[in-house]
């Protein structure tokens, strides 16, 4: 991986991140799931929603940036690993969210796995 690719994995992890955890804060904030008009209103209109949507949108165009350098198997890979304890970790610090044994479990044996398979 060159710096650039770094960077960009950098970048998708930092938005990934935020972008999860202003999901979160925009939906506890709008309620319950609803199917009507109020509910797509106060949904569309939430600014974390959106800003999370944003994000995941820059995501998005950075895991097809990557895609050039890694390939299609090696981008799933990495951003996949890496993304799931790097979201565990924000939770868990910033939502106040347990972090059991079995998440860090699976977090370290995630994080081998993209180490044994060399990508």
């Amino acid at each position: 991986m060159n710096m650039i690719d770094v960077g960009s994995v950098g970048l998708f992890l930092v938005f990934s991140v935020i972008s999860t955890l202003f999901l979160k804060k925009g939906f506890d904030k709008v309620g319950n799931v609803e199917f009507n008009v109020n509910y797509g209103v106060k949904w569309l209109f939430n600014p974390f929603i959106f800003i999370s949507l944003a994000l995941a949108l820059a995501c998005r165009v950075l895991y097809y940036r990557l895609q050039g350098g890694l390939g299609a198997s090696g981008t799933f890979l990495v951003l996949g690993g890496l993304t799931y304890p790097a979201v565990l970790i924000a939770n868990w610090i910033f939502l106040n969210e347990a972090l059991a044994g079995t998440k860090i479990l699976a977090s370290i044996f995630i994080i081998a796995g993209i180490i044994m398979l060399g990508v």
